[in-house]
């Protein structure tokens, strides 16, 4: 496991309920007027309601709302999975219920067995420690070699050393199978863009402050946390990605990237 003691991270109950605060949503509840996704945010209609007369800060920003229109990029990673009826995928994903992505995932990879890995708990139980470990690490160490036909992975900005990173995935990977790194951003190119769309630099900036607020006073969130997005450089991960995958390829869709190939033989 890449001469590296992997310190396995913590995760006390409370933790795992503040950080998927949606499993604690009465199954048998009143969800009528609630649309696919918000069935898991909010107890009622009514609560959602009040929820939006709330200023556009704080509780009201959900980064899981964020991603979920994107369905076309989320349906793509499992497509690059490229794993037949009978394998098995490691998913390693943040807010995993809100999103759908196991939804997404049975639809496009029918008779696959979808193993998830929510990374909202670990995340948060490092916040107070650090903002980069050996996150991969960590998460392969909780598998065999070899179990999966392929891995998909994103959070890349909590690694703190892409290719012992990567390899520690790869390793889980059968011959042939195929890794599948996903960058959501905000990338560069994001706030590049913003320069020029008024309506992408304010929601950016309110994403990007609430993200940041957790750790810092929210007159610093922004450039914090904007430096901790670009600390993770799409051209860094594919260069790691060429140590690790066979011919890896870059696919970029609206500043979001996926970067997948063949995991070379160790």
């Amino acid at each position: 496991m890449d001469d590296k003691t992997i310190t396995k991270t913590v995760i006390s109950d409370e933790i795992r309920r503040s950080s998927q605060p949606w499993l604690e949503l009465d199954p048998n509840r009143d969800k009528t007027g609630l649309t696919e996704g918000d069935d898991t945010l909010f107890q009622s209609l009514a609560e959602k309601q009040e929820y939006y007369k709330q200023p556009l800060f704080g509780k009201r920003f959900s980064t899981a709302n964020y991603l979920k229109p994107e369905v076309e990029f989320n349906q793509m990673a499992f497509v690059k999975s490229r794993v037949k009826p009978g394998g098995r995928l490691l998913l390693i994903i943040e807010a995993l219920a809100p999103t759908g992505l196991m939804e997404i995932g049975h639809d496009i990879l029918p008779g696959v067995e979808i193993v998830p890995l929510e990374v909202r708990p670990y995340t948060k139980a490092r916040a107070s420690l650090t903002r980069q470990w050996s996150i991969y690490r960590e998460f392969a160490s909780l598998y065999k070699e070899g179990e999966f036909d392929a891995v998909i992975a994103s959070q890349m900005h909590h690694c703190d050393d892409y290719v012992p990173e990567f390899r520690a995935l790869a390793r889980l990977i059968k011959p042939g199978g195929r890794l599948v790194l996903v960058e959501y951003g905000p990338t560069a190119m994001t706030f590049e863009l913003a320069k020029q769309d008024p309506q992408l630099a304010w929601l950016l900036r309110i994403f990007v402050t609430w993200a940041g607020a957790r750790r810092v006073p929210v007159e610093q969130a922004y450039e914090y946390q904007k430096k901790n997005w670009l600390a993770a450089p799409l051209p860094e991960i594919i260069a790691a990605a060429h140590e690790v995958m066979v011919e890896p390829h870059v696919w970029e869709y609206k500043t979001m990237a996926i970067v997948d190939g063949v995991c070379k033989q160790s």
